[in-house]
C-alpha cells in the first residue's frame, strides 16, 4: 500500500507522461535565452559571489603582504640597532666617544661587512683616524684613585664625622 504522499526525493514517475517530443525540444530553447549574466538576477549573484570571493582572496594576500612587510621593516630596525651597539660598544672600549664617529661623517653600513656582520677592525681603524682628526687622545680615562668618577661621595655631615672620630 503505497499512500499519495511522495517524499521530496521520490522521483514523479507521471512528470514526463504528458510531454511529447516537441515539449522537450522547447525546453533547452528557453534555457538558452538566460545564459547572459546581466539578464539573470540568480547567475549574476554566483558571479559576483565568485568574483568577491577571489577579491577577498585576494585582499587577504595583499592584508598577509603589508604585514609581512611591516614585520620585516620592523625587523631589519631591530638589527640596525643591535649593530648601532655593535659599533659603540667597540668605539667605547677602543676609548673614543662614538658620536666622534658620527662627527667624523661615518654612517653604519662603512662598518659593515659584505653579510651584515659589524667588522671590529674597520671600526678600530676608523676611531683611530677620527681622534686623530679631532684630536682626542683615545684611552683617556678618569683615575679611580683621584676620585670617585663623577659619582659623588657620601657625607654623613659633621655628625658623621663627630661619630667616626669617637669610634661609634
Amino acid at each position: 500500500m503505497t499512500s499519495g504522499i511522495r517524499g521530496h526525493n521520490d522521483p514523479d514517475p507521471d512528470a514526463d507522461a504528458g510531454q511529447t517530443d516537441q515539449d522537450t525540444a522547447e525546453a533547452p530553447e528557453t534555457t538558452d535565452e538566460h545564459t547572459d549574466t546581466q539578464d539573470d538576477p540568480a547567475l549574476e549573484t554566483d558571479h559576483d559571489a565568485e568574483a568577491g570571493g577571489r577579491r577577498n582572496r585576494e585582499a587577504h594576500y595583499r592584508r598577509r603582504a603589508q604585514a609581512a612587510e611591516a614585520e620585516r621593516d620592523q625587523l631589519r630596525t631591530q638589527i640596525d640597532a643591535l649593530r648601532q651597539d655593535a659599533v659603540n660598544g667597540i668605539a667605547t672600549a677602543a676609548g673614543v666617544d662614538p658620536r666622534l664617529l658620527t662627527a667624523a661623517g661615518h654612517q653604519l653600513t662603512d662598518f659593515l661587512t659584505d653579510d651584515g656582520r659589524v667588522d671590529r677592525t674597520t671600526v678600530t681603524e676608523a676611531c683611530a683616524k677620527a681622534a686623530a682628526e679631532f684630536g682626542v687622545r683615545p684611552g683617556l680615562r678618569s683615575n679611580p684613585q683621584q676620585g670617585a668618577r663623577g659619582v659623588p661621595a657620601k657625607t654623613n655631615g659633621v655628625a658623621g664625622v663627630i661619630n667616626e672620630a669617637l669610634g661609634r
